[in-house]
C-alpha cells in the first residue's frame, strides 16, 4: 500500500490485530513500524486533535444513535465547552445502549464524574502551590 505526498492516513481502531483477505494478518506494531521503514525521511508533522466539540457531538449522535434533537442534547453540548473530554470517550459512551434517552442519560453521568476528575486535580494542583503554614 502506498499513499501520495501530502496526504493523511487516518487508522482507527487498529489496537487489535486484522485478518486481511489474502489472509495476511497486520498487528498494531507492524502497521507502526511500516510507517518508519520504508527508508524515507519525513518533515517533522504535528497534527492537532482537539477534544469533542459540540458541533463534533451532534455529528457523533446522528451517526451513532440516529437522532439530530433531543431534549438532553443541549446540555451536553454546553458541558462539552466546559469539561474536555474526547471523542473517542464520547463515542464509547453512545454505543452503551441503543435508546438515545438511556445513552444520552448516562453521557451526562460521565461528565459528572468528569467534572469532579478535574476538580480534584485543580485542588491538588492548588494545594501544591500553597505554602505550608509552620
Amino acid at each position: 500500500m502506498s499513499t501520495a505526498n501530502q496526504s493523511v492516513l487516518v487508522a482507527e481502531d487498529i489496537d487489535c490485530s486484522v485478518e486481511l483477505n489474502d489472509q495476511l494478518t497486520v498487528m498494531l506494531s507492524g502497521f507502526l513500524n511500516s510507517l518508519t521503514d520504508c527508508g524515507q525521511t519525513y518533515d517533522d508533522v504535528h497534527i492537532h486533535i482537539s477534544y469533542c466539540t459540540p458541533c463534533g457531538f451532534r455529528l457523533l449522535a446522528s451517526n451513532y444513535l440516529g437522532i439530530n434533537q433531543h431534549d438532553l442534547l443541549k446540555q451536553i453540548q454546553d458541558l462539552m465547552l466546559e469539561i474536555n473530554v474526547t471523542p473517542a470517550e464520547v463515542a464509547e459512551q453512545l454505543l452503551k445502549d441503543d435508546d438515545p434517552s438511556v445513552v444520552l442519560s448516562g453521557l451526562l453521568e460521565f461528565f459528572v464524574v468528569k467534572r469532579k476528575e478535574k476538580e480534584d486535580e485543580e485542588a491538588r494542583k492548588r494545594k501544591k502551590i500553597q505554602p505550608r503554614e509552620k
